[in-house]
């Protein structure tokens, strides 16, 4: 894994001046990433703790504050000495690279130091703004205990899709689907990791009814319903299809703007979504759109949550490059938008969900018998979007898409 240290142009200074800033910075990055693996100790541990207590209340507020909680409780060991591993990430962060020379910036104000994980957080520049929110939520997503958990194999929990929508419906509330979907252990994760990870970073995201609560709709939805007249149902992004690769990666680097990709494919084969981290090329088709997009980011992949550098896509008939995922009929930009003041993350764009049974505070779960192996469990109910026209939302009818959670077909796994 890789971590951010920022290096400050400090020319005409003292050389003891420079080091010193340099060594706070350093500081400052081994606090946070301590910080980061502390989160992910109290969120296992919150695991085992009874229900109840002072933040224990129900429904999804009190989930909230537990999470807040959480947070605060985990940067505040941090910033009081941790697990005792500030010293050895500091040594890290600013010793000697394997060649034996002190390891220093070679892009500019940013440097990039490696620590020795097997996964990268990002291209190796902080980001500030717009996108530096992303690269912040993308960071604890993609450890390697955590980016297991969205590959094609692994069990997502209420810790993973953490949304905390909750509607009244019929005799119960609808919440976000996750133990009612069966963990979605066996598919295809990659538009639940893009939203996911677009909500925690402050944007907004759509969401759709299912017999059994709320959930993300699928990358071939979300390109086609983008492609069908430059806007997306609810509003809830800005498709930037058409700009150039130049002026969305200087937004970018401004700190101004964020942005996704979503693809649809023919046939049987499912979509694809990623978050960008930045854009390097864009070649677009005499149509208008995106024959070939290469850029850095973020992607659940069949082994797992991913950062990539220099990824491709391509449009079928327009095969290459570095990287490539190839063979997509449709190929969408969006920007990012935030929620307006006091509304929440997420956008329904379908009709309401129906009650949830397992996704409550008291349910427990057993999710032995997907995880034997074999062929992916049938989707569940809350799997399957209800198809009554009587209680459609006029904003969009998802009930004809599988909303990308089947199962991957086998040539997916080599990607």
């Amino acid at each position: 894994m890789t971590f951010p240290v920022a290096t400050a142009s400090l020319a005409g200074h003292p050389h003891e001046t420079q080091a010193a800033e340099r060594q706070r910075q350093v500081a400052q990055a081994a606090t946070q990433f301590e910080g980061i693996l502390i989160r992910q100790l109290v969120s296992v541990l919150r695991k085992t703790a009874p229900e109840g207590g002072l933040l224990g209340g129900d429904g999804s507020s009190g989930q909230m504050y537990l999470q807040m909680f959480d947070e605060a409780l985990a940067d505040n060991l941090a910033e009081a000495g941790g697990l005792g591993m500030r010293g050895t990430l500091e040594r890290a962060f600013g010793g000697e690279s394997p060649a034996g020379e002190t390891v220093h910036s070679t892009s500019g104000s940013t440097g990039n130091l490696s620590i020795g994980l097997p996964v990268e957080a990002s291209s190796g520049e902080q980001l500030r703004g717009a996108t530096g929110l992303l690269q912040q939520a993308a960071g604890a997503m993609i450890i390697p205990e955590v980016s297991q958990h969205w590959s094609r194999s692994g069990t997502l929990g209420p810790e993973d899709l953490a949304s905390p929508i909750a509607t009244p419906s019929g005799e119960g509330v609808a919440h976000f689907n996750v133990r009612d979907a069966l963990g979605f252990q066996g598919y295809y994760k990659c538009n639940l990791f893009a939203f996911e990870l677009a909500r925690r970073a402050g944007y907004s995201v759509p969401v759709v009814g299912r017999e059994r609560g709320w959930g993300f709709p699928g990358a071939d939805t979300v390109a086609r319903d983008a492609g069908d007249d430059q806007q997306v149902r609810g509003g809830w992004a800005r498709v930037a299809t058409g700009e150039n690769a130049a002026s969305l990666d200087a937004s970018i680097a401004r700190g101004e703007r964020a942005f996704m990709l979503s693809a649809s494919s023919p046939g049987e084969r499912p979509g694809h979504m990623a978050v960008v981290e930045r854009v390097r090329s864009i070649q677009y088709g005499e149509d208008g759109r995106v024959r070939r997009i290469v850029f850095d980011g973020w992607e659940a992949k069949p082994s797992g949550a991913r950062h990539l550098t220099q990824r491709t896509w391509n449009l079928i008939g327009n095969e290459g490059g570095s990287q490539p995922h190839n063979g997509f009929d449709l190929i969408e930009i969006l920007e990012l938008r935030r929620p307006r003041p006091g509304t929440p993350a997420e956008t329904p764009v379908s009709r309401p969900g129906g009650p949830s049974l397992r996704d409550t505070r008291d349910a427990v779960v057993d999710f032995s018998a997907s995880r034997r192996g074999g062929a992916p469990p049938e989707p569940p109910d809350s799997l399957r979007p209800s198809v009554s026209a009587s209680a459609r939302s006029p904003l969009v009818d998802f009930s004809s898409s599988s909303d990308g959670y089947r199962p991957i077909p086998s040539s997916e796994e080599r990607r």
